[in-house]
C-alpha cells in the first residue's frame, strides 16, 4: 500500500516521500479505510481505492461521498490556502451588550471567531461577571472556552490551550486559545490529512 508524505516547497525530495507502509493505514473492512495520525502542518495522501468510508484519527466513521471533493490537485491546494488565510485575520475588542436589569452581571462574550470551510466556525468565548449591575464594578470572575460550530464532514477541532486573565486595565479581559485544525478532503482518488496548528485571542471590554 503506497503512502506519500508531502511537504510544502520539498518537491524535490518527492521521490523519497512515497514509501510502502502497512502499519500507518489499515483496512478495517474491504469498504473502510483507518486513517494514520497526522503530524503538524504535514499533509498525508492516502489511496482510497474501492472503499466507501474513512475512520479518522479519532475513530469516527465518516463516508467517502460526504467529505469535500476536488478534481485536481490544484483546486484543492487553492481551497486550503483560502482556508488557512482567515487564520491570520486579526481580531477586534468584543463590547458585550449592558443589561440593566442585573444586580451583578454574568455575561458571555465571543472574542474571536475563524471561519472553517464556509460552513462552520471555531469560537473562542470569555464568561464574567461583575461586581456592580450594568458592567459596573469590578471583575469578579472569568473563564475562556471554545466552540466548534457548524457541521463539515471531515474537519475537526482539537483544542489544546485555553485561558483568561484581566488586562493591564482591570476593566478588560484577555483571552487566548490555541489548538489544532484537522481535515480530510478527496483528491482524484486520495485522501488528504491536514492537521494545521491555529490560535485565537481577543478582548471583552467588561466593566464600563
Amino acid at each position: 500500500m503506497l503512502v506519500k508524505k508531502v511537504k510544502p516547497l520539498v518537491s524535490i525530495l518527492l521521490v523519497f516521500v512515497i514509501t510502502i507502509c502497512f502499519s500507518g493505514i489499515t483496512f478495517a473492512d474491504d469498504n473502510i479505510v483507518s486513517l494514520p495520525r497526522c503530524g503538524v502542518g504535514d499533509r498525508l495522501l492516502v489511496p482510497i481505492g474501492d472503499a466507501e468510508y474513512i475512520k479518522d484519527q479519532n475513530g469516527n466513521i465518516i463516508p467517502v461521498s460526504g467529505l469535500l471533493s476536488f478534481d485536481t490537485q490544484q483546486e484543492a491546494d487553492a481551497f486550503v490556502k483560502d482556508l488557512l488565510s482567515v487564520f491570520n485575520e486579526p481580531n477586534s475588542l468584543a463590547v458585550p451588550p449592558i443589561n440593566l436589569n442585573l444586580k451583578s452581571t454574568h455575561g458571555d462574550a465571543v472574542v474571536a471567531t475563524r471561519s472553517v470551510a464556509g460552513t462552520g466556525s471555531i469560537k473562542l468565548h470569555i464568561t464574567y461577571t461583575t461586581s456592580g449591575d450594568g458592567h459596573t464594578g469590578v471583575i469578579t470572575s472569568h473563564s475562556a472556552y471554545t466552540s466548534y460550530t457548524g457541521f463539515t464532514l471531515g474537519f475537526g477541532w482539537d483544542e489544546s490551550s485555553c485561558y483568561s486573565e484581566i488586562a493591564a486595565s482591570g476593566i478588560d479581559i484577555y483571552a487566548y486559545a490555541a489548538g489544532e485544525l484537522t481535515f480530510n478532503i478527496l483528491v482524484d482518488g486520495f485522501i488528504e490529512i491536514y492537521r494545521e496548528p491555529i490560535t485565537l485571542s481577543g478582548m471583552a471590554a467588561v466593566v464600563r
